[in-house]
C-alpha cells in the first residue's frame, strides 16, 4: 500500500485524530534526538575507555624500554590522539545511534522476527 502523504492522511482524519497523529510525530521526534544523544555520550565514554587502555599500554611500554614521556596537562598522549580519540568516540555513537534507531524504531525488526 503506498504511503499516503500528510496533507492526504489530513483530509482523511477528524480534527481530533490529526492532533493525536501530530502529538505522536512530536512524541518520536523528541524521542529519537534523546535516543541521538544518548548513544552519542555512549560513544565518548568508550572513547574515554580506549583512551585509557591505549594510555597504559603505551606507558607500560614506555617504562618497559626505559623511555621518558612527555605529559600533556595530566595526559601521556598527544591532544591530536586526544582529540581523535574524542571525535571518532562522539561520531560513532552518532551513526551506530542512527543505525539502531531504524532498526528498533523505523523498520521495527523486532515485530518480524517474532512473526517467523
Amino acid at each position: 500500500m503506498p504511503r499516503l502523504t500528510s496533507a492526504k492522511r489530513a483530509r482523511r482524519l477528524n480534527k481530533k485524530d490529526f492532533k493525536i497523529e501530530l502529538e505522536s510525530h512530536v512524541a518520536r521526534e523528541v524521542g529519537a534526538i534523546i535516543y541521538l544523544g544518548l548513544a552519542v555520550i555512549l560513544g565518548l565514554l568508550l572513547s574515554l575507555l580506549v583512551h585509557v587502555f591505549i594510555e597504559r599500554i603505551y606507558l607500560s611500554l614506555a617504562q618497559s624500554w626505559g623511555i621518558s614521556v612527555n605529559w600533556y596537562g595530566g595526559c601521556a598522549l598527544p591532544p591530536v590522539v586526544q582529540a581523535a580519540l574524542w571525535l571518532m568516540g562522539a561520531s560513532g555513537g552518532f551513526f551506530l545511534g542512527r543505525v539502531w534507531w531504524r532498526y528498533l524504531y523505523v523498520d521495527r525488526i523486532w515485530e518480524r522476527k517474532s512473526e517467523l
